[in-house]
Parts: C-alpha cells; sequence; structure tokens
C-alpha cells in the first residue's frame, strides 16, 4: 500500500472519533488527573486530527507526513498528560505547543545526527555532564579548560566539539543537583508558529513569577544576562556593570546569588520546564 493510501485510510479512521467541546475537555482533565486512562485515551483519540494537520506542515522528502504524525502524536500523548482545567484554554491550543516541539525536534535530532558523529554526540554529553557538575561544585559556569581537565580532554577539543555542536552553554548548566531542569529550558522557542502564543505567555508569566523572589537589581541582571525580555543577544557582564556603575567581576557575583536563589524554587522550575 501506497503512503498516499495509508494516510487515507489513517485520516478515515481517525475521522471516527468525534470533537470534544471546552466543557467536555475540562471533565476530562478532572478525570485524567485522577488517574482515569480512558479519559486520556478520549481526549488523545478526540484530537489526533489536529496533529495531522499541524504535521503537515513540516513533511516534505525527507521527512514523509507518515513519520511526522508519528512524531507529533508523541506531542499529543505528552500534552494529554500534562493538561489542567485550571489553565482555562482549549485542549487544542495546548497541544498545538506540544505537537509542534515534538515534531521539530525530533526533525532536529535527525539533521543533528547526520552532521555530528557518533564520537563528538557522546563527547558533546560528556561535556554537558561535566559543565553541571563543575557549576555545583564552583557556584559559576565553569571555563573550557576546567571542563576539559575534569573530562581528561584537551582543551582545544573541547572548544572544537562546543563550537561544532553549538549545544551547550551556561544556560545547560543545572538549576538543582538531581535535576536535568536548566534556564534554558524556561525560554521559549523562536521557531515555533504564532499558534505557540498561549504557551509563551504562560511561560512569560510564571518566570516573572519565579523571578519575583529577586531583589530588583538580581532581578533585572538576570533578565539580562539571559535574554529573557527577548533581546537579540545576551548582554554581557561588562555592559551591565558599565550600566550600573561597577565591575563586571560585581555583577557576576550578584548573578552567581541570584541564581542560588532560584535553585531553591527548583522544583517549581521542574514543572515550568516539562509542563
Amino acid at each position: 500500500m501506497s503512503d498516499d493510501n495509508t494516510i487515507s485510510e489513517y485520516l478515515k479512521e481517525i475521522r471516527k472519533y468525534p470533537l470534544l467541546s471546552f466543557e467536555e475537555e475540562i471533565e476530562l482533565s478532572r478525570k485524567i488527573q485522577n488517574g482515569d486512562i480512558q479519559a486520556r485515551k478520549k481526549l488523545i483519540e478526540s484530537n489526533l486530527r489536529l496533529v495531522v494537520t499541524v504535521a503537515r506542515r513540516y513533511s516534505t522528502t525527507e521527512f514523509p507526513l507518515l513519520d511526522i504524525i508519528q512524531e507529533g502524536n508523541l506531542g499529543l500523548i505528552t500534552a494529554a498528560q500534562k493538561y489542567a482545567f485550571s489553565y482555562n484554554v482549549r485542549f487544542s491550543t495546548y497541544a498545538c505547543w506540544w505537537i509542534q516541539q515534538s515534531i521539530t525536534r525530533a526533525i532536529a535530532n535527525k539533521k543533528r545526527l547526520i552532521r555530528l558523529p557518533f564520537r563528538k554526540e557522546e563527547m558533546v554529553n560528556r561535556i554537558r555532564r561535566a559543565s553541571s557538575e563543575l557549576y555545583q561544585t564552583l557556584s559559576r559556569f565553569p571555563t573550557n579548560e576546567e571542563i576539559a581537565a575534569h573530562i581528561g580532554a584537551s582543551t582545544r577539543e573541547v572548544a572544537d566539539i562546543l563550537q561544532c555542536s553549538g549545544c551547550v552553554s551556561s544556560l545547560d548548566i543545572q538549576l538543582d543537583d538531581d535535576d536535568s531542569a536548566s534556564l534554558k529550558d524556561l525560554l521559549p522557542d523562536s521557531t515555533y508558529n504564532p499558534e505557540d502564543q498561549f504557551m509563551k505567555k504562560y511561560t512569560h508569566d510564571c518566570i516573572l513569577d519565579i523571578l519575583s523572589d529577586l531583589k530588583e537589581s538580581e532581578r533585572d541582571i538576570v533578565i539580562k544576562r539571559y535574554n529573557l525580555d527577548h533581546q537579540k543577544e545576551n548582554v554581557t557582564l561588562k555592559a551591565i556593570g558599565l550600566e550600573y556603575g561597577v565591575s563586571a567581576e560585581t555583577i557576576r557575583q550578584v548573578e552567581i546569588r541570584a541564581l542560588r536563589k532560584l535553585r531553591s524554587r527548583s522544583e517549581e522550575i521542574r514543572q515550568l520546564a516539562y509542563n
């Protein structure tokens, strides 16, 4: 059977699941939070057509529609598990973000795996772990030299891997000893379409709430250092120091103090990163 016929059969199959009203979604959400597996199944099945709609935008000869739909369905399953009636938003609006995230990450991973040899992929993971471990010990972001010494590699090799992969930075540092949630997880992905506005606003509001524990100067520094106000780029320690009339080292100390305070709310950061 050709792909076109397979897709036609699939569409015919999923059309038998009726669409839900907002009230039905809320009721299902309540049941899901109480562990009702059948309620989750019904919520997923009633939104399979949404996945197809989103998946069509990403289908290419390199990434067939059936594969994209499969990845999107994984995002839909995640959304059904995490959706809460308290969000007061239609499930389709919420699920769209997770569907697109699952699809775009799968595409990016496939492209990245094609570009990055296995040995370098393994080295990236070692560098990521070392960065987090050293941050816990040093209470600051480690240098390439420190990372190299920690994993038994040359500084040049670490620098080359980082330049090649472009995936390890200070934002990858874990905010909690027992979890992989990081500041980077709080940032909205700029590759998503306008339909993601709900999740971006939700994330932004949560970030502001978490940062409310900080002093005004600490909050301002963290926002600028990690581009949480979505400017073109992160602001350097030196630039912020000039603005405040102090040294870059003073700003660095304030940043470290602020990050330590944020770690006290790591459970909320985990929930924000994965919800």
